[in-house]
């Protein structure tokens, strides 16, 4: 069934805008109370298997500190999903002005508030 809304927690690590990998005296913390995400590929497997920018999917995140490198990874992430359905529908990477369409369609698509 697909996804209409999808409500993202971030753990205490990532609301601090933290990495955990320099950081072993934060590992316990990590995924307590949410997603740990200190990297765009982080936010690639957490949203995999959704699409981002259906227009029934609506994602919404519940972050402070960080919030604008996690809105751009997500956005990111969007792109990313997006570029790999055009390989896959068409058998060949997007040409530079097919992926500049990409990007333009995602970002008046994608949908969500971030607070």
């Amino acid at each position: 069934m697909a996804a209409k809304r999808l409500s993202t927690a971030f753990d205490s690590v990532t609301l601090y805008g933290n990495d955990p990998d320099p950081r072993p005296d934060i590992y316990g913390k990590v995924g307590n109370s949410g997603v740990s995400i200190a990297t765009l590929d982080d936010l690639k497997v957490l949203y995999s298997g959704f699409d981002l920018c259906s227009p029934t999917t609506s994602v919404s995140m519940t972050i402070n500190g960080p919030a604008p490198s996690i809105l751009a990874m997500f956005m990111n992430t969007a792109i990313d999903q997006n570029i790999d359905k055009f390989k896959a529908d068409n058998g060949r990477e997007p040409t530079d002005t097919e992926t500049a369409k990409i990007k333009e369609w995602v970002q008046e698509n994608v949908r969500g508030p971030t607070s």
